[in-house]
């Protein structure tokens, strides 16, 4: 520290820098001396002030420690939009098969019941034809409703329906997902409320499985 000072009396200024200093007391604080000259009555006169910036200085390392702390949840963040934004695109691909799926297994169970239907009875081409087109209406009426219960689900309940999906208990998604059990059961509630299972004896992972 003092052979900082006196390197420093050698010039006419210099610029503030940092000392560690002790108190009467014997604390140990960071300073900031000041080194001025400058002529007065002739003579070389220099001014040297100390100043306890402890306080600044434990401010600037707070600081340093947040801005730390909230790149970290940065990342941690953006890792978490890339891995939900992955299920969404799992769970639209899904929603984009569930149509054609659930078609072609009506039609294939039904279609050859209708050509019978059609031969065998006094129904009308025409009145088969209807019979086939309500199907069709109540198959995509089937298809917008799952769908809208999906948009009322938040990003964290599809990311826990994902998990439900792979088969996890709730204590599992728990421990995945660093939520408390007890959290975990209330978005499982939520998620019954809004796909409209709430009191019916529907398991919700075979649910989710068959979509």
């Amino acid at each position: 520290c003092w052979k900082t000072v006196a390197r420093n009396i050698k010039k006419k200024h210099s610029r503030p820098y940092e000392v560690d200093s002790v108190r009467k007391d014997g604390t140990l604080i960071k300073s900031q001396l000041i080194d001025k000259t400058f002529k007065w009555k002739g003579k070389n006169l220099r001014v040297s002030v100390l100043r306890d910036i402890t306080g600044i200085k434990e401010v600037e390392n707070q600081l340093r420690r947040t801005a730390k702390e909230l790149s970290k949840e940065r990342k941690t963040l953006s890792e978490k939009n890339v891995a939900l934004k992955q299920i969404l695109e799992h769970i639209e691909n899904e929603r984009q098969g569930y149509k054609q799926g659930i078609c072609e297994e009506i039609k294939v169970t039904i279609s050859g019941a209708l050509r019978k239907l059609k031969n065998s009875s006094s129904l009308t081409s025409k009145e088969v034809a209807a019979i086939e087109m309500e199907i069709d209406i109540i198959l995509a009426r089937d298809i917008d409703l799952f769908q809208n219960h999906l948009a009322k689900l938040t990003p964290r309940e599809l990311e826990i329906c994902e998990q439900i999906r792979n088969g996890l208990s709730s204590k599992q998604i728990s421990s995945k997902l660093n939520l408390a059990l007890v959290t975990v059961h209330k978005h499982r509630e939520m998620i019954r409320k809004k796909l409209e299972l709430t009191n019916k004896a529907v398991n919700l992972g075979t649910y989710l499985q068959a979509q």
